[in-house]
């Protein structure tokens, strides 16, 4: 079967995977599905009805994945409904089903215009929201008001906007923008800095006009995590280019810019700005195993529930009850959550996947990847927007490849 209707080739399905993060905050009515969600339903069954995408397609080692999510429930972590027969939970259904689709029209050109724009669209309105606060002293939120019921903390609009108007201190104020807090609104622009980075011959430049730019917001976005990523990011980028690219006429600039940056860093750090940023960092103390604060619980209350598990349940995951005791008063990132319910099997095959999927002709889709797992150290982010979205980078440029070289055998 082939239908062809009028579905923009590549720029439609690219939108909707850059718009992802946004628009999976927000509940269907009073459904369980997420805007994002169903656009990527139906994307996907657009996708498979036109013969664009077919099951033989997926690399072996994502089914493995799959299947060992789909055991592991069944057999570990016990069924909770009828959802969880679907093999791996309708979640995971979901969120591969829209990988597949997803990767079917990969465009990474079109992805990053996408990124851009709303990246420039959300610094906006992050100024304006600034602006207002500096001149009237009125804070004022710019969270879509799509519909009511808000993925983030299962609240409402109102009861969301209202939260977002409470968070920063008599001096500091901090605004989301479009994003539900800023934290997310920093490891969005930092996923667009790996691509802008690494795409096409920026892999080979120290840095872009626009990169600069998203250096700034992460800046003034005042987020712990933004700027520790940025910092993991300009190592990487730093790595490239003195090991594989090797240029040069670049080692010059190097000598000049990092003791720069250091310089700058410590002069935002004492700045009134950055003293929250530093406070924040400073909860990251490993030592203090009785902390609840935000740093401490991200970074490592996940590890210690996992240091208290059997053997076998390292192993292989544990029950949805012991998790859900473990999670009392604490926070799980995207690493401790694979660990803690799947496993170290489960965190392996997943990473395995990553890694055989990477290609070094685009080392962006690397780079997201190693951003994702880095990320995944501090934020929840299993089956999330930037996870789906680097989970598709992976798979579309592995098939570009493939085809690529399937096209280079056949002209022989």
């Amino acid at each position: 079967m082939n239908l062809e209707i009028n579905l923009p080739n590549r720029s439609f399905p690219m939108f909707l995977l850059a718009a992802f993060p946004i628009l999976d905050y927000y509940y269907l009515g009073m459904s369980s599905f997420t805007f994002a969600n169903i656009a990527s339903l139906l994307l996907f069954v657009y996708t498979l009805l036109s013969g664009k995408f077919t099951f033989k397609r997926v690399p072996k080692y994502y089914y493995w994945y799959w299947g060992y999510s789909a055991l592991q429930i069944y057999l570990i972590a016990g069924i909770g409904g009828w959802s969880d027969y679907i093999p791996g939970g309708v979640l995971f259904a979901i969120f591969s089903l829209a990988v597949f689709g997803y990767a079917s029209y990969f465009d990474i050109y079109s992805l990053r215009k996408y990124m851009r724009w709303i990246f420039i669209v959300a610094s906006a309105l992050w100024f304006f929201q600034n602006m207002v606060w500096l001149s009237s002293h009125v804070k004022i939120s710019t969270f879509l008001p799509l519909t009511n019921s808000i993925l983030s903390s299962h609240m409402t609009y109102k009861e969301l906007t209202l939260w977002q108007n409470e968070v920063g201190g008599e001096l500091i104020e901090r605004f989301s923008s479009i994003f539900s807090e800023p934290s997310h609104f920093a490891q969005y622009a930092l996923m667009l800095l790996s691509i802008e980075l690494f795409i096409g011959n920026n892999k080979n430049k120290l840095y872009t006009k626009f990169s600069i730019m998203i250096v700034a917001m992460l800046f003034l976005i005042q987020s712990g995590a933004g700027l520790m990523g940025l910092g993991f990011l300009a190592i990487v980028k730093l790595l490239y280019i003195l090991l594989v690219t090797r240029q040069k006429k670049y080692y010059f600039f190097l000598a000049v810019l990092i003791p720069a940056f250091v310089i700058g860093v410590r002069w935002y750090l004492n700045s009134q700005a950055g003293s929250y940023v530093s406070e924040r960092t400073e909860q990251l103390d490993y030592t203090d195993e009785t902390a609840t604060n935000s740093g401490f619980v991200r970074m490592y209350f996940g590890w210690y529930k996992y240091g208290e598990l059997s053997s076998n349940q390292k192993l292989l995951g544990t029950s949805r009850a012991a998790i859900g005791e473990m999670r009392e008063g604490g926070f799980f990132n995207g690493v401790t959550n694979v660990l803690c319910s799947q496993g170290l099997i489960g965190l392996l095959l997943l990473i395995l996947f990553y890694a055989k999927t990477c290609k070094k002709k685009d080392p962006y889709s690397s780079v997201a990847s190693l951003y994702m797992l880095f990320i995944s150290l501090i934020a929840s982010t299993y089956l999330g927007g930037l996870m789906l979205i680097s989970t598709a980078i992976a798979l579309g440029v592995h098939w570009k490849v493939k085809k690529e070289s399937n096209l280079l055998i056949s002209n022989q």
